[in-house]
């Protein structure tokens, strides 16, 4: 920033490296983590479907060249641009230096062509081409791309407004400092302004969003996580005086009585009973907030197999309970077995550090305590796979419930302050298929005669169970009541629609869903 509001003061050197490097590389950096992050937006968007992807790390067999090649076209689409901004960036440098040295504009004693005679020439000429064309390359060819690919993408951390504001605020700077450099109507307005500082209200508004927007959103997000934790302690108070001490960190939460009141039913919503409920009759809404606004998709989507998984162990006995395709019903050391290999394919999935695209957040002690007993069998159903992404839970038929989108009938909190989970409104058909996630459909990818550890056990993930529904419940849970996303998964009447949005919003909500859903 000095550079530019000194200029003429600082010599024409260093200019031109704070031009030809500094700048566009600022620029390429911040374009290569939007790209990432554009990355795992995508990746999460497969937990809202059901799809767990791993993280393979097979060996390929070719060789030589050969073996380059593989691992090129073994990277997926995002891990290739961020090689290809990587290369751009050396092949950048590498030309800034050529040019710098054959140049006499930089140092007079020596060089090839070209000398200036004073500091203005200096800032024009051909040895600046290769820095204007990086500077419209990021900023005007690779930032319009990156905003039309997050155009659907609609988070709660304000991601997408950060990177459509940052990006278009970069793009006026080198225009603009070309017209100062070589317009002549210029030269009045470069007495006062210099050309190069030209970019300096874009580079401000790209500080101000990188740096000032995500710290408003970290204190708004814990403003809203003490929020929820007062109205734990204060509901966790109201049922010591009737029903004893109940621990909000316990999955096991005592319904409370029913209170009429508006705010007593509200703070029900943030209790561990209400995510308790959410869970277990209809968790596609918040497995589709999770993973489509909160990217943290892989928390609710491991809670949900945990669960099936513990189900696993006890089956429906009623055949009337049972789905066609459910899980055959087993006893002794062949239910042992199949509930070992699951529980393999959970900790491969959402737990291992090295095979897991997204590792829930577990403390070391949790986290070594899995390793101990299911990392060394997860190696060996991973060791071998390199050709193609492995999909250990296959696409299940049901649909995220997102605003203009009601599918179920069922309303998440229909019994939140039940006594009995036994009692709740019937689930709708489609929520039935959740009831059976393809978990059970897996074939055994581990030997028949693996030795099953003495450990193993139906509470091998109760602490990371216990540990990710308290994330989840003072972290995602409390955004995901307070956004309103809560209220749009129980669909409206015609007549309802109209009074909420009116006539003429109704037919408009209409009309752009319809839209939207072709």
């Amino acid at each position: 920033m000095l550079v530019y509001t000194m200029n003429g003061t600082w010599p024409c050197q260093v200019e031109f490296w704070v031009m030809s490097i500094y700048l566009p590389f600022g620029i390429a950096l911040y374009q290569a983590n939007s790209t990432v992050l554009r990355h795992v937006a995508g990746l999460q968007k497969r937990f809202s479907e059901d799809r767990v992807y791993l993280t393979l790390h097979g060996t390929s067999r070719a060789q030589g060249w050969r073996k380059w090649i593989a691992k090129w076209d073994s990277l997926n689409v995002t891990e290739k641009a961020i090689y290809g901004i990587a290369l751009g960036m050396f092949a950048q440098f590498i030309v800034a230096i050529i040019l710098f040295v054959i140049s006499r504009k930089f140092h007079g004693s020596w060089g090839i062509v070209d000398h200036a005679g004073n500091s203005t020439e200096c800032r024009r000429g051909w040895e600046w081409w290769p820095s204007i064309v990086w500077q419209f390359a990021w900023a005007w060819i690779y930032a319009p791309y990156l905003v039309y690919k997050v155009r659907g993408i609609d988070d709660v951390h304000g991601w997408r407004l950060q990177t459509v504001i940052c990006s278009l605020a970069g793009m006026p700077g080198s225009p603009m400092w070309l017209v100062a450099l070589y317009s002549p109507a210029f030269q009045k307005i470069d007495k006062y302004w210099a050309p190069s500082q030209w970019f300096v209200p874009g580079i401000c508004v790209m500080e101000a969003c990188v740096i000032f927007v995500p710290c408003w959103h970290v204190l708004k997000s814990r403003r809203l996580q003490k929020e929820t934790l007062d109205i734990l302690a204060e509901w966790e108070h109201k049922n010591d005086k009737s029903k004893g001490s109940i621990d909000s960190r316990s999955t096991h939460v005592r319904s409370a009585t029913t209170v009429s009141t508006t705010g007593t039913k509200r703070s029900e919503m943030y209790t561990m009973q209400a995510l308790n409920t959410a869970l277990k009759t209809n968790p596609m809404p918040l497995l589709c907030f999770a993973a489509l606004k909160d990217f943290s998709g892989e928390n609710i989507s491991f809670l949900n197999h945990v669960r099936e998984w513990k189900e696993g162990w006890a089956p429906p006995t009623n055949n009337r309970l049972r789905k066609p395709n459910g899980p055959k019903l087993l006893e002794g050391d062949a239910l042992r077995r199949r509930q070992f290999n699951l529980a393999v394919e959970i900790y491969s999935s959402f737990v291992s550090m090295q095979y897991s695209a997204f590792p829930i957040n577990l403390s070391s002690a949790h986290h070594k305590e899995l390793e101990a007993i299911l990392d060394g069998p997860a190696s060996m159903i991973n060791a071998h796979v390199h050709d193609v992404s492995a999909i250990p839970f296959a696409t299940w038929d049901a649909e995220c419930q997102i605003p203009g989108y009601e599918k179920d009938t069922t309303s998440i909190l229909s019994s939140s302050v039940s006594d009995d989970f036994s009692q709740t409104t019937a689930v709708s058909g489609n929520l039935e298929t959740f009831r059976n996630l393809s978990l059970f459909k897996l074939g055994n990818r581990l030997p028949d005669d693996i030795l099953i550890p003495d450990s193993f056990g139906t509470g091998v993930f109760d602490n990371a169970e216990e540990s990710i529904k308290y994330m989840v419940l003072t972290n995602t849970w409390p955004k995901f009541v307070s956004s309103g996303y809560l209220a749009s998964t129980t669909p409206r009447s015609f007549g309802e629609n109209i009074k909420h949005r009116g006539i003429i919003g109704t037919v408009a909500y209409g009309i752009s869903q319809t839209f939207t859903k072709k």
